[in-house]
Formats: C-alpha cells, sequence, structure tokens
C-alpha cells in the first residue's frame, strides 16, 4: 500500500469556555475527540455528521487554521502539527479550503480578478502582470466563468456564482488537497448539482484530492469514495460510499440515511426516529456518546465503554460494541 496523502492520528480539539469577572477558563467544550482516518492521494472522503458535531473544525486543524489540543496531522509523510511560520506558509500552496458561505468569504472591496490573482501574488506565481491577468482568466473559464468578470465585484454575482469564485481562488496555486467545508448547503438544490458536479471534473482533469465535509448523506454519496461519518466529536462508521449506502452498520448512520428523500414514490422507507437531543459537547456522555440516544443500546455496556473504531468488513469500520 502506498502512503496516504493525508493522515490524521488521534486529533483532538477543545476550546476553552470562559467564565466569571475575570473570565478564567471554567470548562471546555470536546469539539473533536480521538479521531483518525487517512485520505489517499486522488480521493474524496465525505465527512457527515450533524451541524456541531466538529466537522468543520477538523477540517480547520488540518489546515493549521486552527490549533489542535493534541494529535498528528501527517500531510506527505510530515507532521503538519509540528511545522513553524515558515513551513506553514509554504504548505498553503499544498493545502487549501473552500469556505461554506459564499456571501461572506469573498471581499466585498475587491473584484473578482484581485480576489482569485491574491495568492498568485503572495507566492510569487505570477511573473509580471500579462502572466498575472493570464491566469486569473484561465482559472474563470476553468469553473464556468467569463474573462470579463474579473473586473466585477462580488455583490454582482449569484451564490452559484460566487462559489465557483471561492474554488477558482482555491485552485489559483495548484493544491494536491482541498477542504470543502460544506462547499453547497447555502445554494439552491439546483445549483448544488451544478457545483458538486464541477469539483468532480476538477478532481478528474488537476488529480485532486478532497475532504468533502457535510451535513447531509445525500449531498456526498456521489462524489466520495469513502464516508466517515461524526457523531459528538467521534467518527462512528467508515466506509467505502457504496458499501455505507447499501448496508449502514451503525444505528446513527442508519437514522441519518432513512431520513434521506427517495425520489420513487413505490419505495418506502422506515424512517428512524431518535429520541432527545444531541448531548452536550462539554459535559458529553460517557462511554458510548451516543447510548443516550440509540435505539439498540444495551446498559450498562454501552454507557460504561468506549468503542473502539475497529474493521468488521473489508475496509468497513465501525464503532459500535453491538455490531459486527
Amino acid at each position: 500500500m502506498s502512503e496516504p496523502l493525508l493522515r490524521v492520528s488521534q486529533l483532538v480539539k477543545n476550546f476553552p469556555v470562559k467564565g466569571g469577572v475575570l473570565r478564567r477558563t471554567v470548562d471546555e467544550v470536546h469539539a473533536v475527540d480521538h479521531i483518525s482516518f487517512e485520505i489517499g492521494a486522488g480521493e474524496t472522503l465525505g465527512l457527515v455528521g450533524e451541524s456541531g458535531c466538529g466537522k468543520s473544525t477538523t477540517g480547520r486543524c488540518i489546515l493549521r487554521l486552527i490549533e489542535p489540543t493534541a494529535g498528528e496531522i501527517w500531510f506527505e509523510g510530515r507532521n503538519v502539527v509540528e511545522f513553524d511560520h515558515g513551513e506553514l506558509s509554504a504548505l498553503r500552496r499544498d493545502m487549501q479550503i473552500i469556505f461554506q458561505d459564499p456571501y461572506a468569504s469573498l471581499n466585498p472591496r475587491m473584484t473578482v480578478g484581485a480576489i482569485i490573482g491574491e495568492a498568485l501574488t503572495i507566492h510569487g506565481l505570477a511573473k509580471d502582470r500579462h502572466g498575472y491577468e493570464a491566469r486569473v482568466v484561465e482559472l474563470l473559464e476553468t469553473v464556468g466563468l467569463n474573462a470579463d468578470h474579473m473586473r466585477r465585484y462580488p455583490h454582482e454575482f449569484s451564490g452559484g456564482q460566487r462559489q465557483r469564485i471561492g474554488i477558482a481562488r482555491a485552485l489559483a496555486v495548484s493544491p494536491k488537497l482541498i477542504v470543502c467545508d460544506e462547499p453547497v448547503s447555502a445554494l439552491d438544490v439546483s445549483i448544488q448539482a451544478q457545483v458538486i458536479n464541477l469539483l468532480e471534473d476538477l478532481q478528474e482533469q488537476l488529480s485532486l484530492t478532497y475532504l468533502f465535509i457535510a451535513h447531509d448523506l445525500s449531498v456526498v454519496e456521489h462524489i466520495s469514495t469513502r464516508v466517515a461519518v461524526m457523531y459528538l466529536g467521534r467518527i462512528v462508521e467508515l466506509a467505502p460510499a457504496r458499501a455505507l449506502y447499501d448496508a449502514p452498520l451503525h444505528p446513527y448512520t442508519e437514522a441519518l440515511l432513512s431520513a434521506v428523500p427517495i425520489p420513487d414514490p413505490t419505495i418506502k422507507r422506515l424512517r428512524i426516529r431518535l429520541e432527545g437531543d444531541v448531548p452536550n459537547p462539554i459535559h458529553p456522555p460517557t462511554g458510548c456518546h451516543f447510548h443516550t440516544r440509540c435505539p439498540i443500546r444495551e446498559l450498562p455496556l454501552c454507557s460504561a465503554q468506549r468503542p473502539e473504531l475497529r474493521e468488521v468488513r473489508p475496509r468497513h469500520w465501525v464503532a459500535c460494541h453491538l455490531r459486527s
């Protein structure tokens, strides 16, 4: 087996909770709780879960946009966590991000050409003004926009067009890995399909690797090579996309898939309704984090012991005491 492009090992991220007059740390939010996974070159790992489960935090820790509390992040055989400022600056050429909100992620005071070309200037990738503009035009056309769009401002574009600008900005430095942080969740359904198709085409043309973050399993179904399901800071299931959709093992994954609409009215799917609410990440449940809502839990086993992520079928990993 070749070395994966990205390997995350026992990643932890806690956020302090401040309180009192002196704003001292009184507790911690356990956003990411000892998760591990790998992404091979050229593949797409879909990272799925409810809002607040730690998906976006994981992506930002990988890019060192926020500092991890513990764990290791290996990119091309080097531990990113140990990088100093100079090494991080160089790393930005290899790892980029597409943000969730195309309205908030673009500077309204800059033209589209300046937004896309900013990275070219920072990393010294344009020899002269002509080369700079030629590269910006090339990037615009790559994502399905016109050359004359480079002199316009973000407010002149629709949400789908703005997200294409965000994609062009990420492509400017020819990265190897792109973290797609819910890139279609703020778009209309018809536009979502166009953006996902664009990302798939770009991956094939440019040999890109994606970490595709989403809260909707139906969004990542076709673009993902493998899918990891997160719940309250932990990965509860990790499998090839087809295997996960056809035969999910974890009860949380089963519940998520039962909520995905089926376009064929003749097919009826049993809806699994989970009891209660997602627990507070400041004080998560003991044992399996999901046991407070799980329809098949067995006490005291599930409340006392943390289930390890284990391979129960070829390349199919699940963190559940009761599934094998």
